[in-house]
């Protein structure tokens, strides 16, 4: 289903809590993004990541809910990681996994078949790279 994403928030957040066995990563978080590129920053500690993975839907919160373009990000996570990309300050990267290999296991992921792995790089000019190994990249090619 088609949805206009650049007139709807892009972010939804409300009372999210995350607790780590008796360590809580979040307390109530509640926060609206639009659409388009955006960025958490905060420091050490402050529970960026726990809540980049909570709206990737990679770990279900405590509490609370989130939704990604519109789309339930524990519930509906697989259409989240379909359409929307998360960026990590630190990728750990398998350095020594060829480019090839590692866009189409990610492409996978993301409910695509691996020419699309293809396909990005040579709209993105990259192609040549498709058979290098991540480690060889620079790291704004990451």
């Amino acid at each position: 289903m088609w949805q206009p994403y650049i007139l709807m928030l892009a972010v939804e957040a409300e009372g999210l809590v995350k607790f780590f066995g008796q360590v809580a990563a979040l307390r109530g978080l509640s926060m609206k993004a639009p659409g388009g590129v955006s960025g958490l920053i905060g420091p050490n500690g402050a529970g960026k990541t726990t809540t980049i993975h909570i709206l990737a839907g990679l770990v279900r919160p405590t509490r609370g809910s989130a939704r990604v373009l519109g789309f339930d990000a524990v519930r509906e996570s697989t259409e989240v990681r379909r359409r929307a990309r998360f960026v990590l300050e630190d990728q750990e990267l398998p350095r020594h996994m060829e480019v090839r290999r590692f866009l189409e296991h990610a492409a996978r992921l993301c409910g695509g078949e691996p020419r699309d792995a293809r396909d990005a790089l040579k709209a993105v000019g990259l192609w040549e790279y498709f058979q290098r190994v991540i480690g060889s990249l620079s790291a704004g090619m990451l």
